[in-house]
C-alpha cells in the first residue's frame, strides 16, 4: 500500500516506502503527519470501494495524524494503532480508523497492514483510555464530553438511595451534574472560562444540597469543592 503525504505547505509530495517508514519519519512528537521535504504538516488521502449496493460507493478519508498505544513494544511484530481521519484537508479530524500492521521481516516473513485473516486491531482497554487522551489533547474531542460520558457510564442504572452511592458513585453523579450546570453557567456569564469557588458554591447550594437523594448524595460543601478543586474545574484554585 502507497502512503503519499501531500504537504499543506510547500506543495511536494513524500513518499514513505511503507508503513514502518511512516511511522518512523514522518510524524511529530504528536503524531500528526509530516512532509518529509519541509516538515511541514501533511496528509495522506485515501480511497477505498465500498460494497456493492452501498449507497455511499467510496469511502474517501484524507490520514491526518497517528495515535500508538502509549505502552507499545516496537520490537513486538504485531503494532495495533489508529489514524485520526478528516474528510477534507483542511477541517479538523473527528474520525478514528483502527489498523495494524504485522511485521515478520525480521524471521524472513512480510510487512502486512489491514484486516486480514488475523483479525481487526486489538486494543486494551487501557490503550483505548489513552487513545481518547490523546484525541482530547489533540483537539479531536471535547474533554467536557469525554468526561461527562464516562462519569454518566459510571453511574448505576439504578440508584436506589443516593446515601448508600459509593465515593466513585457519587463522583461521578457529581461530575456529570457539574458538567451540565457549568454549560448554562457559560451562557449566563460570556467570555468566562471557568467558575470560581465562589460560583461552585452556587452550583453545590442549587444542584446538590437541593436535589432528592435519589439523585445525587447529600454531600458536605467541603468534599464537593475538594472534588471540583481536584479535577481543575475552577479557575480560582
Amino acid at each position: 500500500m502507497a502512503w503519499p503525504i501531500e504537504c499543506t505547505n510547500c506543495g511536494k509530495v513524500s513518499n514513505p516506502a511503507n508503513i514502518v517508514k511512516l511511522m518512523e519519519e514522518h510524524l511529530d512528537d504528536q503524531g500528526w503527519i509530516l512532509c518529509g521535504h519541509c516538515k511541514s504538516s501533511g496528509y495522506i488521502e485515501k480511497k477505498f470501494k465500498l460494497q456493492k449496493g452501498d449507497p455511499q460507493g467510496v469511502w474517501n478519508p484524507y490520514l491526518r495524524g497517528v495515535i500508538r498505544p502509549s505502552l507499545h513494544d516496537s520490537n513486538n511484530t504485531y503494532q495495533p494503532f489508529a489514524f485520526l481521519v478528516s474528510y477534507t484537508p483542511d477541517e479538523d479530524p473527528d474520525d478514528v480508523w483502527f489498523c495494524y500492521y504485522k511485521d515478520t521481516r525480521a524471521q524472513g516473513g512480510r510487512l502486512k497492514m489491514g484486516h486480514g485473516p488475523g483479525g481487526p486491531p486489538v486494543f486494551t482497554a487501557e490503550a483505548v483510555l489513552n487513545l481518547v487522551a490523546q484525541m482530547v489533547k489533540r483537539g479531536c474531542l471535547s474533554a467536557d464530553k469525554a468526561l461527562d460520558v464516562i462519569c454518566t457510564a459510571a453511574r448505576p442504572l439504578k440508584q436506589e438511595g443516593g446515601e448508600n452511592m459509593t465515593d466513585a458513585e457519587a463522583k461521578a453523579a457529581t461530575y456529570s451534574k457539574f458538567a451540565k450546570w457549568r454549560v448554562e453557567w457559560r451562557k449566563k456569564n460570556p467570555g468566562r472560562e471557568s467558575p470560581t469557588g465562589d460560583d461552585a458554591f452556587t452550583f453545590y447550594c442549587e444542584e446538590v444540597a437541593g436535589t432528592p437523594i435519589e439523585q445525587i448524595p447529600r454531600r458536605e460543601w467541603q468534599e464537593v469543592h475538594a472534588w471540583l478543586r481536584g479535577w481543575r474545574l475552577l479557575s480560582d484554585d
